[in-house]
Protein backbone atom coordinates (compact mmCIF):
# COMPACT_ATOMS: atom_id res chain seq x y z
CA UNK A 1 0.00 0.00 0.00
CA UNK A 2 2.84 2.39 0.61
CA UNK A 3 4.64 1.91 -2.33
CA UNK A 4 1.12 2.09 -4.57
CA UNK A 5 0.54 5.34 -3.19
CA UNK A 6 3.95 6.66 -3.05
CA UNK A 7 3.69 7.25 0.42
CA UNK A 8 7.40 6.78 1.11
CA UNK A 9 8.35 9.23 -0.93
CA UNK A 10 5.83 11.94 -0.66
CA UNK A 11 5.58 15.36 0.68
CA UNK A 12 3.96 15.80 3.73
CA UNK A 13 3.06 18.77 6.38
CA UNK A 14 2.22 17.53 9.65
CA UNK A 15 0.02 18.00 12.72
CA UNK A 16 0.37 16.54 15.93
CA UNK A 17 -2.60 16.48 18.79
CA UNK A 18 -3.94 14.73 21.72
CA UNK A 19 -6.78 12.41 19.77
CA UNK A 20 -8.36 9.60 19.41
CA UNK A 21 -9.67 7.69 16.07
CA UNK A 22 -13.13 7.75 16.67
CA UNK A 23 -13.36 11.98 16.58
CA UNK A 24 -10.45 12.66 14.32
CA UNK A 25 -11.57 10.60 11.72
CA UNK A 26 -14.50 12.51 10.43
CA UNK A 27 -11.93 15.29 10.43
CA UNK A 28 -9.63 13.56 7.69
CA UNK A 29 -12.35 13.04 6.03
CA UNK A 30 -13.92 16.48 5.35
CA UNK A 31 -11.25 17.38 2.93
CA UNK A 32 -12.36 14.83 0.60
CA UNK A 33 -15.82 14.42 -0.48
CA UNK A 34 -17.80 16.85 2.18
CA UNK A 35 -15.33 19.31 0.48
CA UNK A 36 -15.99 18.05 -3.05
CA UNK A 37 -19.63 18.34 -2.57
CA UNK A 38 -18.84 21.97 -1.55
CA UNK A 39 -16.19 23.53 -3.47
CA UNK A 40 -16.33 21.24 -6.74
CA UNK A 41 -12.41 20.22 -5.81
CA UNK A 42 -11.15 18.20 -2.91
CA UNK A 43 -8.09 16.36 -1.78
CA UNK A 44 -7.03 13.34 -3.10
CA UNK A 45 -6.10 11.78 0.33
CA UNK A 46 -5.76 12.08 4.05
CA UNK A 47 -3.64 10.16 6.70
CA UNK A 48 -2.89 9.99 9.58
CA UNK A 49 -1.80 7.60 12.68
CA UNK A 50 -3.22 7.20 15.94
CA UNK A 51 -1.02 5.94 19.24
CA UNK A 52 -0.86 6.79 22.63
CA UNK A 53 -3.99 8.69 22.46
CA UNK A 54 -2.21 11.34 20.19
CA UNK A 55 -2.45 11.77 16.64
CA UNK A 56 -0.20 12.23 14.09
CA UNK A 57 -2.00 14.06 10.78
CA UNK A 58 0.04 14.02 7.63
CA UNK A 59 -1.63 16.38 5.10
CA UNK A 60 -0.54 16.29 1.29
CA UNK A 61 1.77 19.22 1.00
CA UNK A 62 1.27 18.69 -2.82
CA UNK A 63 -2.15 19.04 -2.68
CA UNK A 64 -2.27 21.73 0.09
CA UNK A 65 0.03 23.89 -2.82
CA UNK A 66 -2.80 22.93 -5.68
CA UNK A 67 -5.93 24.19 -3.67
CA UNK A 68 -3.70 26.95 -1.46
CA UNK A 69 -2.48 28.59 -5.27
CA UNK A 70 -6.34 27.74 -6.53
CA UNK A 71 -8.23 29.84 -3.55
CA UNK A 72 -5.59 32.56 -3.75
CA UNK A 73 -6.19 32.74 -7.76
CA UNK A 74 -9.58 32.82 -7.10
CA UNK A 75 -9.95 35.56 -4.74
CA UNK A 76 -7.51 37.45 -6.52
CA UNK A 77 -9.67 37.74 -9.95
CA UNK A 78 -13.30 37.83 -8.56
CA UNK A 79 -13.64 39.94 -5.22
CA UNK A 80 -16.96 38.30 -4.59
CA UNK A 81 -15.05 34.83 -4.17
CA UNK A 82 -14.56 35.39 -0.04
CA UNK A 83 -18.06 37.12 0.65
CA UNK A 84 -19.72 34.23 -1.20
CA UNK A 85 -17.58 31.48 0.67
CA UNK A 86 -18.43 32.83 3.77
CA UNK A 87 -22.07 33.07 3.20
CA UNK A 88 -21.85 29.48 1.89
CA UNK A 89 -20.17 28.24 5.13
CA UNK A 90 -22.44 30.22 7.19
CA UNK A 91 -25.06 28.20 5.57
CA UNK A 92 -23.18 24.88 6.65
CA UNK A 93 -22.93 26.44 9.88
CA UNK A 94 -26.40 27.24 10.38
CA UNK A 95 -27.25 23.10 9.22
CA UNK A 96 -24.68 22.34 11.76
CA UNK A 97 -26.51 23.86 14.66
CA UNK A 98 -29.95 22.83 13.67
CA UNK A 99 -28.43 19.34 14.05
CA UNK A 100 -26.81 19.70 17.02
CA UNK A 101 -30.07 20.89 18.68
CA UNK A 102 -31.94 17.78 17.27
CA UNK A 103 -28.93 15.71 19.31
CA UNK A 104 -29.95 18.47 22.42
CA UNK A 105 -33.55 17.67 22.53
CA UNK A 106 -33.41 14.04 21.67
CA UNK A 107 -33.66 11.48 24.53
CA UNK A 108 -31.02 9.12 22.66
CA UNK A 109 -31.87 6.21 25.32
CA UNK A 110 -35.24 5.84 23.59
CA UNK A 111 -34.61 5.78 20.26
CA UNK A 112 -34.62 2.87 18.34
CA UNK A 113 -30.80 1.50 16.65
CA UNK A 114 -31.97 2.59 13.86
CA UNK A 115 -33.28 5.83 14.56
CA UNK A 116 -30.00 6.55 16.98
CA UNK A 117 -27.91 5.80 13.66
CA UNK A 118 -29.98 7.97 11.60
CA UNK A 119 -29.71 11.02 14.40
CA UNK A 120 -25.94 10.36 14.59
CA UNK A 121 -25.41 10.11 10.72
CA UNK A 122 -27.58 13.45 10.16
CA UNK A 123 -24.87 15.02 12.51
CA UNK A 124 -21.66 13.66 11.45
CA UNK A 125 -22.98 14.51 7.53
CA UNK A 126 -23.43 18.50 9.02
CA UNK A 127 -20.16 18.58 10.56
CA UNK A 128 -17.49 17.28 8.05
CA UNK A 129 -19.74 19.68 5.32
CA UNK A 130 -19.17 22.52 7.71
CA UNK A 131 -15.67 21.55 8.77
CA UNK A 132 -14.66 20.84 5.14
CA UNK A 133 -15.38 23.78 3.66
CA UNK A 134 -13.64 25.95 6.78
CA UNK A 135 -10.80 23.45 6.87
CA UNK A 136 -9.48 22.18 3.27
CA UNK A 137 -9.26 25.36 2.21
CA UNK A 138 -7.96 27.86 5.10
CA UNK A 139 -5.53 25.55 6.10
CA UNK A 140 -3.51 25.18 2.56
CA UNK A 141 -3.08 29.18 2.86
CA UNK A 142 -2.29 29.14 6.19
CA UNK A 143 0.01 26.35 6.72
CA UNK A 144 1.39 27.17 3.20
CA UNK A 145 1.85 30.98 4.09
CA UNK A 146 5.79 30.18 3.77
CA UNK A 147 5.39 29.54 0.17
CA UNK A 148 2.00 31.00 -1.15
CA UNK A 149 1.85 34.46 0.79
CA UNK A 150 5.49 35.69 1.98
CA UNK A 151 7.57 36.06 -1.35
CA UNK A 152 4.60 38.03 -2.73
CA UNK A 153 4.93 40.28 0.25
CA UNK A 154 8.77 40.05 0.54
CA UNK A 155 9.08 40.87 -3.27
CA UNK A 156 6.68 44.22 -2.89
CA UNK A 157 8.35 44.96 0.34
CA UNK A 158 11.76 44.76 -1.22
CA UNK A 159 11.03 47.68 -3.89
CA UNK A 160 9.99 49.63 -1.27
CA UNK A 161 13.39 49.17 0.41
CA UNK A 162 11.57 47.46 3.52
CA UNK A 163 12.76 43.87 3.67
CA UNK A 164 14.43 44.38 6.46
CA UNK A 165 11.02 45.04 8.13
CA UNK A 166 9.54 41.94 6.90
CA UNK A 167 8.27 40.85 10.27
CA UNK A 168 7.00 43.60 12.02
CA UNK A 169 4.77 44.46 8.84
CA UNK A 170 4.16 40.98 8.49
CA UNK A 171 2.58 40.36 11.61
CA UNK A 172 0.50 44.40 11.38
CA UNK A 173 -1.02 42.94 8.53
CA UNK A 174 -2.26 39.74 9.36
CA UNK A 175 -2.95 39.79 13.02
CA UNK A 176 -6.51 39.44 13.38
CA UNK A 177 -9.29 42.02 13.63
CA UNK A 178 -12.48 40.14 15.79
CA UNK A 179 -11.94 38.36 18.90
CA UNK A 180 -11.02 34.83 18.97
CA UNK A 181 -14.30 32.66 20.91
CA UNK A 182 -11.80 31.92 23.18
CA UNK A 183 -11.38 36.20 24.25
CA UNK A 184 -15.07 36.09 23.90
CA UNK A 185 -15.75 33.60 26.36
CA UNK A 186 -12.69 35.29 28.74
CA UNK A 187 -14.40 39.01 28.70
CA UNK A 188 -17.76 37.44 29.23
CA UNK A 189 -16.34 35.92 32.50
CA UNK A 190 -14.56 39.01 33.33
CA UNK A 191 -17.62 40.35 33.33
CA UNK A 192 -18.91 37.96 35.83
CA UNK A 193 -16.10 38.47 37.86
CA UNK A 194 -16.42 42.27 37.89
CA UNK A 195 -20.02 41.55 39.59
CA UNK A 196 -18.06 39.29 42.32
CA UNK A 197 -16.41 41.93 43.40
CA UNK A 198 -18.98 44.59 42.89
CA UNK A 199 -21.18 42.47 45.20
CA UNK A 200 -18.37 41.88 47.59
CA UNK A 201 -18.97 38.25 47.40
CA UNK A 202 -15.15 37.44 46.43
CA UNK A 203 -13.82 36.72 50.32
CA UNK A 204 -17.23 34.99 51.43
CA UNK A 205 -16.89 32.52 47.90
CA UNK A 206 -13.09 32.48 47.71
CA UNK A 207 -13.33 30.36 51.29
CA UNK A 208 -16.63 28.12 50.40
CA UNK A 209 -17.38 28.78 46.76
CA UNK A 210 -20.64 26.47 47.56
CA UNK A 211 -22.08 29.52 49.40
CA UNK A 212 -22.79 30.80 45.59
CA UNK A 213 -26.52 30.09 46.42
CA UNK A 214 -26.32 33.26 49.01
CA UNK A 215 -25.80 35.19 45.56
CA UNK A 216 -28.92 34.12 43.50
CA UNK A 217 -28.38 36.63 40.38
CA UNK A 218 -24.50 35.74 40.33
CA UNK A 219 -25.41 31.96 40.37
CA UNK A 220 -27.32 32.31 37.24
CA UNK A 221 -25.21 33.96 35.27
CA UNK A 222 -22.68 31.57 35.79
CA UNK A 223 -25.41 29.09 34.79
CA UNK A 224 -26.00 30.78 31.30
CA UNK A 225 -22.33 30.97 30.94
CA UNK A 226 -21.92 27.05 31.62
CA UNK A 227 -24.22 26.41 29.58
CA UNK A 228 -22.97 28.35 26.84
CA UNK A 229 -19.14 27.34 26.82
CA UNK A 230 -19.28 23.82 28.91
CA UNK A 231 -17.63 22.68 26.18
CA UNK A 232 -14.65 24.74 25.97
CA UNK A 233 -11.60 22.51 27.86
CA UNK A 234 -12.19 20.08 24.81
CA UNK A 235 -10.03 18.65 22.46
CA UNK A 236 -10.20 15.45 20.22
CA UNK A 237 -9.72 12.67 23.23
CA UNK A 238 -11.24 14.43 25.71
CA UNK A 239 -14.33 16.38 26.75
CA UNK A 240 -14.94 17.15 30.34
CA UNK A 241 -18.37 19.21 30.85
CA UNK A 242 -17.54 22.31 32.59
CA UNK A 243 -19.64 23.37 35.88
CA UNK A 244 -20.77 26.61 37.19
CA UNK A 245 -17.86 25.52 39.83
CA UNK A 246 -15.46 25.44 37.47
CA UNK A 247 -16.24 28.28 36.06
CA UNK A 248 -16.45 30.11 39.50
CA UNK A 249 -13.12 29.01 40.31
CA UNK A 250 -11.88 30.93 37.21
CA UNK A 251 -13.66 34.30 38.09
CA UNK A 252 -12.79 34.22 41.72
CA UNK A 253 -9.10 33.76 40.49
CA UNK A 254 -9.10 37.19 38.19
CA UNK A 255 -7.70 40.09 39.48
CA UNK A 256 -9.01 43.73 38.35
CA UNK A 257 -11.57 42.22 36.01
CA UNK A 258 -12.51 45.33 34.45
CA UNK A 259 -9.04 46.87 33.62
CA UNK A 260 -8.31 43.41 31.89
CA UNK A 261 -11.81 43.83 29.68
CA UNK A 262 -10.38 47.10 29.00
CA UNK A 263 -7.01 46.16 27.81
CA UNK A 264 -8.54 43.35 25.78
CA UNK A 265 -10.86 45.71 23.32
CA UNK A 266 -8.02 48.50 23.48
CA UNK A 267 -5.60 46.00 22.11
CA UNK A 268 -8.25 44.69 19.45
CA UNK A 269 -9.03 48.17 18.41
CA UNK A 270 -4.82 49.18 17.96
CA UNK A 271 -4.63 45.94 16.37
CA UNK A 272 -7.47 47.14 13.24
CA UNK A 273 -6.46 51.01 13.55
CA UNK A 274 -2.52 50.22 12.85
CA UNK A 275 -3.44 47.36 10.05
CA UNK A 276 -5.63 50.32 8.43
CA UNK A 277 -2.81 53.02 8.58
CA UNK A 278 -0.06 50.64 8.06
CA UNK A 279 -1.76 49.36 4.24
CA UNK A 280 -2.72 53.26 3.43
CA UNK A 281 1.32 53.86 4.36
CA UNK A 282 2.54 51.27 2.04
CA UNK A 283 -0.32 51.58 -0.73
CA UNK A 284 -0.95 47.90 -0.82
CA UNK A 285 -0.91 46.74 -4.55
CA UNK A 286 -4.19 44.13 -5.46
CA UNK A 287 -2.67 40.80 -4.86
CA UNK A 288 -1.37 41.82 -1.23
CA UNK A 289 -4.50 43.72 -0.64
CA UNK A 290 -6.41 40.27 -1.40
CA UNK A 291 -3.77 38.06 0.85
CA UNK A 292 -4.66 40.35 3.41
CA UNK A 293 -8.32 39.80 2.72
CA UNK A 294 -8.20 36.39 3.04
CA UNK A 295 -6.09 35.98 6.09
CA UNK A 296 -8.50 38.24 7.86
CA UNK A 297 -11.60 36.04 6.20
CA UNK A 298 -9.79 32.83 7.23
CA UNK A 299 -8.64 33.91 10.56
CA UNK A 300 -11.85 34.18 11.67
CA UNK A 301 -13.08 31.11 9.98
CA UNK A 302 -10.61 28.84 11.77
CA UNK A 303 -11.46 30.26 14.44
CA UNK A 304 -14.87 29.53 14.66
CA UNK A 305 -14.31 26.10 13.03
CA UNK A 306 -12.15 25.19 15.89
CA UNK A 307 -15.15 26.69 18.33
CA UNK A 308 -17.41 23.56 16.52
CA UNK A 309 -15.04 20.86 16.40
CA UNK A 310 -15.02 21.48 20.55
CA UNK A 311 -18.73 21.12 20.37
CA UNK A 312 -18.60 18.21 18.04
CA UNK A 313 -16.36 15.98 20.29
CA UNK A 314 -19.03 16.24 22.98
CA UNK A 315 -21.73 15.13 21.07
CA UNK A 316 -19.72 12.46 19.17
CA UNK A 317 -18.57 11.46 22.74
CA UNK A 318 -22.77 10.99 24.03
CA UNK A 319 -23.75 9.01 21.12
CA UNK A 320 -20.42 6.45 21.73
CA UNK A 321 -21.14 6.66 25.57
CA UNK A 322 -25.01 5.76 24.56
CA UNK A 323 -23.93 2.69 22.15
CA UNK A 324 -21.32 1.38 25.27
CA UNK A 325 -24.51 1.44 27.48
CA UNK A 326 -26.77 -0.58 24.57
CA UNK A 327 -23.81 -2.63 23.86
CA UNK A 328 -21.69 -3.58 27.41
CA UNK A 329 -18.84 -2.63 25.07
CA UNK A 330 -16.54 -0.09 27.47
CA UNK A 331 -16.30 3.40 25.88
CA UNK A 332 -12.73 3.40 25.73
CA UNK A 333 -13.12 0.08 23.34
CA UNK A 334 -15.87 2.30 21.23
CA UNK A 335 -13.12 5.19 20.56
CA UNK A 336 -11.31 2.38 18.55
CA UNK A 337 -14.48 2.12 16.37
CA UNK A 338 -15.67 4.81 13.11
CA UNK A 339 -18.66 6.16 12.46
CA UNK A 340 -19.48 3.60 9.43
CA UNK A 341 -18.88 0.72 12.04
CA UNK A 342 -21.56 1.30 14.38
CA UNK A 343 -23.83 -0.32 12.82
CA UNK A 344 -22.05 -3.43 12.87
CA UNK A 345 -21.40 -2.64 16.69
CA UNK A 346 -24.93 -2.61 17.22
CA UNK A 347 -25.44 -5.52 15.61
CA UNK A 348 -23.22 -7.54 16.99
CA UNK A 349 -21.12 -8.28 14.41
CA UNK A 350 -18.19 -6.33 15.12
CA UNK A 351 -14.74 -7.63 15.24
CA UNK A 352 -13.14 -6.26 18.61
CA UNK A 353 -9.95 -7.61 18.06
CA UNK A 354 -9.40 -4.60 15.12
CA UNK A 355 -10.37 -2.35 17.96
CA UNK A 356 -8.08 -3.43 20.49
CA UNK A 357 -5.24 -3.66 17.84
CA UNK A 358 -6.34 0.37 16.90
CA UNK A 359 -5.78 1.18 20.33
CA UNK A 360 -2.32 0.33 20.28
CA UNK A 361 -1.32 1.64 16.99
CA UNK A 362 -3.07 2.63 13.89
CA UNK A 363 -2.59 3.85 10.58
CA UNK A 364 -5.91 5.38 8.50
CA UNK A 365 -5.42 6.00 4.69
CA UNK A 366 -8.58 7.90 3.05
CA UNK A 367 -9.48 8.99 -0.55
CA UNK A 368 -13.02 9.95 -1.52
CA UNK A 369 -15.34 7.59 -0.82
CA UNK A 370 -12.95 4.86 0.18
CA UNK A 371 -10.91 4.43 3.57
CA UNK A 372 -8.01 2.05 4.92
CA UNK A 373 -7.18 0.95 8.46
CA UNK A 374 -4.33 -0.84 9.27
CA UNK A 375 -3.85 -2.30 12.92
CA UNK A 376 -1.37 -2.52 15.73
CA UNK A 377 2.35 -3.31 14.70
CA UNK A 378 2.00 -3.17 10.80
CA UNK A 379 0.78 0.21 11.21
CA UNK A 380 3.63 1.27 13.74
CA UNK A 381 6.16 -0.60 11.03
CA UNK A 382 4.97 2.13 8.61
CA UNK A 383 5.48 4.97 11.07
CA UNK A 384 8.88 4.43 12.27
CA UNK A 385 10.33 3.04 8.41
CA UNK A 386 8.25 6.02 6.75
CA UNK A 387 7.02 8.95 9.03
CA UNK A 388 8.54 9.16 12.47
CA UNK A 389 11.78 11.37 11.60
CA UNK A 390 10.17 13.36 8.97
CA UNK A 391 9.87 17.16 10.30
CA UNK A 392 6.80 19.68 9.36
CA UNK A 393 7.87 19.89 5.99
CA UNK A 394 7.37 16.01 5.35
CA UNK A 395 11.56 15.60 4.46
CA UNK A 396 13.91 13.80 6.73
CA UNK A 397 15.20 15.49 9.45
CA UNK A 398 18.95 15.96 8.70
CA UNK A 399 20.10 18.38 11.17
CA UNK A 400 21.92 19.98 8.57
CA UNK A 401 21.46 23.76 7.58
CA UNK A 402 21.01 24.87 3.60
CA UNK A 403 24.61 24.83 3.40
CA UNK A 404 25.17 21.55 4.76
CA UNK A 405 26.71 22.81 7.99
CA UNK A 406 25.20 21.11 11.50
CA UNK A 407 23.76 23.80 13.60
CA UNK A 408 22.84 22.45 16.82
CA UNK A 409 21.96 25.86 18.50
CA UNK A 410 19.44 27.91 16.95
CA UNK A 411 16.36 27.14 15.03
CA UNK A 412 14.31 29.30 12.83
CA UNK A 413 10.35 29.91 12.07
CA UNK A 414 8.22 32.69 10.79
CA UNK A 415 7.01 35.66 13.28
CA UNK A 416 3.32 35.43 14.29
CA UNK A 417 3.84 38.20 17.24
CA UNK A 418 7.41 40.15 17.62
CA UNK A 419 9.14 39.99 21.31
CA UNK A 420 11.88 38.49 23.20
CA UNK A 421 11.47 36.33 26.29
CA UNK A 422 14.13 33.55 27.80
CA UNK A 423 13.52 30.63 30.02
CA UNK A 424 13.13 26.83 30.26
CA UNK A 425 11.17 24.13 27.47
CA UNK A 426 7.87 22.81 28.35
CA UNK A 427 6.93 20.56 25.35
CA UNK A 428 3.27 20.22 25.48
CA UNK A 429 1.75 16.98 23.57
CA UNK A 430 -1.25 16.16 25.52
CA UNK A 431 -4.07 17.59 28.25
CA UNK A 432 -2.11 16.01 31.02
CA UNK A 433 1.14 17.83 30.38
CA UNK A 434 -0.50 21.53 30.89
CA UNK A 435 -0.30 20.44 34.73
CA UNK A 436 3.50 20.90 34.27
CA UNK A 437 3.63 24.29 32.85
CA UNK A 438 5.02 27.16 35.02
CA UNK A 439 4.85 30.59 34.68
CA UNK A 440 7.62 32.05 32.74
CA UNK A 441 8.54 29.16 30.48
CA UNK A 442 8.31 28.48 26.77
CA UNK A 443 5.79 26.76 25.56
CA UNK A 444 6.93 24.16 22.73
CA UNK A 445 3.98 22.47 20.79
CA UNK A 446 3.35 20.90 17.66
CA UNK A 447 0.55 22.74 17.46
CA UNK A 448 -1.77 24.61 20.16
CA UNK A 449 -4.92 24.36 20.65
CA UNK A 450 -7.95 25.98 22.83
CA UNK A 451 -7.74 23.39 25.56
CA UNK A 452 -4.01 25.05 26.53
CA UNK A 453 -5.06 28.79 27.35
CA UNK A 454 -4.47 27.98 30.87
CA UNK A 455 -0.76 27.17 29.71
CA UNK A 456 -0.55 30.09 26.73
CA UNK A 457 -1.34 32.34 29.76
CA UNK A 458 1.90 31.25 31.74
CA UNK A 459 3.95 30.95 28.60
CA UNK A 460 6.60 33.77 28.34
CA UNK A 461 6.78 32.39 24.44
CA UNK A 462 5.15 30.18 22.25
CA UNK A 463 7.13 28.01 19.61
CA UNK A 464 5.49 25.63 17.63
CA UNK A 465 6.39 23.04 14.64
CA UNK A 466 3.50 23.98 12.37
CA UNK A 467 1.57 27.35 12.23
CA UNK A 468 0.43 29.85 9.78
CA UNK A 469 -1.19 33.69 9.43
CA UNK A 470 -4.32 32.01 11.04
CA UNK A 471 -2.95 29.52 13.13
CA UNK A 472 -4.42 29.17 16.78
CA UNK A 473 -1.32 30.38 17.68
CA UNK A 474 -0.41 33.21 15.90
CA UNK A 475 -4.47 34.51 16.94
CA UNK A 476 -3.30 34.03 20.99
CA UNK A 477 -0.12 34.75 21.01
CA UNK A 478 -1.33 38.21 19.56
CA UNK A 479 -4.45 38.09 21.99
CA UNK A 480 -1.90 37.50 24.66
CA UNK A 481 0.42 39.85 23.92
CA UNK A 482 3.53 37.49 24.19
CA UNK A 483 6.44 36.60 21.62
CA UNK A 484 5.50 33.72 18.89
CA UNK A 485 7.60 31.63 16.23
CA UNK A 486 5.40 29.29 14.01
CA UNK A 487 6.17 26.90 11.64
CA UNK A 488 10.04 25.64 12.63
CA UNK A 489 8.99 22.41 11.50
CA UNK A 490 10.64 20.31 14.40
CA UNK A 491 10.81 22.28 17.61
CA UNK A 492 9.22 19.94 19.44
CA UNK A 493 12.05 17.19 18.40
CA UNK A 494 14.58 19.48 18.53
CA UNK A 495 14.20 20.75 21.77
CA UNK A 496 13.44 18.73 24.90
CA UNK A 497 11.98 19.38 28.36
CA UNK A 498 14.02 21.91 30.87
CA UNK A 499 16.57 23.46 27.74
CA UNK A 500 16.93 26.77 28.40
CA UNK A 501 16.42 29.04 25.03
CA UNK A 502 16.32 32.37 24.01
CA UNK A 503 13.26 32.88 21.67
CA UNK A 504 13.29 36.45 19.12
CA UNK A 505 10.36 36.35 17.56
CA UNK A 506 10.88 39.58 15.59
CA UNK A 507 13.88 37.92 14.38
CA UNK A 508 12.43 34.33 13.82
CA UNK A 509 14.77 32.87 15.74
CA UNK A 510 15.10 30.52 18.91
CA UNK A 511 18.94 29.90 20.30
CA UNK A 512 19.39 27.18 22.58
CA UNK A 513 21.53 28.37 25.73
CA UNK A 514 24.22 25.92 26.22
Amino acid sequence: MIEKRGLQTGRFTHKGFHGILHTFFPVAEAPLLPLKGQYGDCFKRTLFFVHDDYVEWFWDAEEMDRIGRNVIEHATQNRSFLPRLLRQWHGLVRNFEHQIHAVQLADLSALSDADLLSLYAKFYHAYTAEFGLALSLQDPVSMHADSLVEPTLRQFLTTKGLNSKFNDIYAVLFAPTKASFLAREQEELLKIAAQVHHRHAWEKLKNDPARITDFPALEKQLQHHAEKYFWISNNYAKTPVLTVGDFLARALDENDPLNQIRHHQTELAKNRHYKAALARKLKLPHDIKTLVRIGETFSYMQDERKKYVLISNHFQMRFLKEISRRTGQSLKRLQNVVFSELAEVLAGNFDWKKADARARFCFCLQTPGKWEIVEGKKAQDIFKKHFQNRDATGHQMTGKTKDGKINELVLHGTCANPGYAKGPVKIIRKTHDLINMKQGDILVASMTRPEMLVALKKAAAIVTDEGGITSHAAVVSRELGIPCLIGTKHATKWLKDGDWVDVDAKKGMVHKVP
